[in-house]
């Protein structure tokens, strides 16, 4: 197989380059993000209405290589920008492939890095999900580890990698999920001899849809916790929503005023209950600091006790919005602003003369130091074989990712936005591009769910023409 993709061309770095001079000049501007995925296709057979015989695969004639026979999936390359102001999301490059593996990944990669280096763009981040073939090709690719823990690997030269949240809190959920003390249960997570099990999950939706008096109650306290959220099927375990309800505020509130009934209607211990909590508080907290749309900026303003503000944030507490509102656009979890401004309660409303520095990238290392503490306690449980300790952890996919995504989104301002007037949004290193990419694909093919390679080379080129139509004529 050629290592030139079906549509790479280089014309589009050069209208790359276009949209990002358009909207500055400034060589700091020409910072991107780099991320990947790929989706399945059909193969589109053509036959003779009046024979009924072969004719071929629906491919334009000038572009069919032998390689177009055997293709199933298209792997498309997207640029988008961290800037605030610099809203850019154009696919770059797409690859039809018979097969995805970490060979044929590390080729596309790389051939798609030269081009963006030649019209003058430089890639800080890479983002993909965690399939398998990218954690071959980030282990062979990536030369640096992270301090904490040598085994993860995070950047390659000045090129940080992070794993996608959505795909995160979806596997964390499928770990969780698996967890339990029944024989159909892969896992038994246990921290500091506490278990963190679904079962409080089937316990929240008991008692949200049962009165105490076991009558079925006639609206769930809970309206977006349904029974597919408690036993997702197959097609709805892809859904991000689903998996992100069980981790919520609103879920972990209800926890908290109804530990006596859980613990009666599931049989566990208040300890398991609240370790399941603190489990569920620090997942929520790092995908939502990693979907924040506020931006991360450098300040040398004092911080009131001498110290510049850096990369941290200082609320303004004059708009008189609860520790809730200030939660949600943050990230930051309300039981931390509770912690570090003493107020009482998460509908506290903070007035002028109240102090509030919140710090993202500190909350992610912590985030990060909970999972290491726990890896460390299961790792010096005594007498038990390697696989009984690895099912009392996540499993060693999930845990790489997620300290690779810490580190990353730390290192990475650190490096690019630190003393800088760089504004960067954390929302901006996930996937949903490509995912609203392949969604335009499929519904310019009539909505198709299964398009075909004809369908996906005459999608793209109306996307790329859409999204360059505001560019200057040359």
């Amino acid at each position: 197989m050629s290592i030139h993709g079906s549509d790479f061309q280089k014309n589009n770095f050069i209208t790359l380059r276009r949209l990002f001079t358009h909207l500055s000049s400034k060589p700091s501007d020409y910072d991107c993000i780099l991320s990947w995925d790929a989706t399945g296709y059909k193969k589109k057979l053509k036959f003779d209405q009046g024979s009924g015989k072969l004719i071929g695969f629906g491919c334009h004639p000038e572009r069919f290589t032998m390689h177009h026979a055997f293709s199933n999936c298209v792997n498309c390359f997207m640029v988008t920008s961290p800037e605030l102001h610099m809203t850019i999301k154009y696919p770059v490059a797409y690859y039809h492939c018979s097969s995805l593996n970490s060979k044929n990944i590390r080729r596309q990669f790389e051939e798609v890095m030269t081009g963006l280096d030649s019209v003058g763009l430089r890639v800080v981040s890479t983002v993909c999900d965690t399939a398998s073939e990218h954690v071959r090709f980030f282990n062979k690719t990536l030369d640096t580890s992270a301090a904490s823990d040598p085994d993860i690997k995070v950047r390659l030269g000045d090129l940080w990698s992070v794993s996608d949240p959505p795909h995160l809190i979806k596997k964390f959920r499928n770990n969780w999920i698996s967890s339990g003390e029944h024989e159909n249960c892969t896992r038994r997570l246990c921290k500091n001899g506490n278990l963190i099990t679904w079962k409080v999950m089937k316990a929240v939706y008991t008692v949200t849809t049962t009165g105490a008096d076991g009558h079925r109650r006639p609206l769930n306290l809970l309206r977006k916790f349904t029974w597919d959220v408690v036993s997702p099927i197959s097609i709805q375990r892809l859904r991000v929503s689903l998996a992100a309800i069980p981790f919520s505020k609103q879920v972990r509130d209800f926890i908290n005023d109804n530990l006596d009934r859980l613990v009666e209607v599931s049989g566990l211990r208040v300890n398991d209950i609240l370790c399941t909590l603190e489990f569920m508080s620090m997942v929520d907290e790092l995908f939502q600091i990693m979907n924040s749309t506020f931006p991360i900026t450098w300040t040398d303003t004092d911080d009131g006790t001498g110290t510049p503000i850096g990369l941290r944030d200082k609320v303004d507490t004059s708009r008189g919005h609860s520790l809730t509102k200030i939660s949600s656009i943050y990230g930051i979890s309300v039981q931390h602003l509770m912690d570090i401004t003493g107020l009482p309660s998460p509908e506290t409303v903070t007035t002028s003369d109240t102090i509030l520095i919140v710090d993202r990238l500190q909350r992610l290392s912590s985030i990060s130091t909970y999972f290491n503490q726990w890896k460390t306690y299961v790792d010096q449980v005594p007498d038990l074989t390697k696989t009984q300790r690895s099912k009392m952890f996540l499993t060693h996919w999930l845990f790489n990712d997620l300290q690779k995504t810490c580190h990353s989104m730390v290192e990475v301002v650190n490096k690019y936005v630190k003393g800088s007037d760089r504004v960067w949004i954390p929302r901006r290193f996930n996937q949903d591009p490509i995912e609203s990419l392949f969604g335009q694909l499929r519904n310019n093919a009539g909505s198709n769910t299964n398009m075909d390679r004809t369908a996906v080379d005459v999608g793209m080129t109306q996307i790329r023409a859409k999204r360059s139509l505001h560019l200057p004529k040359l």
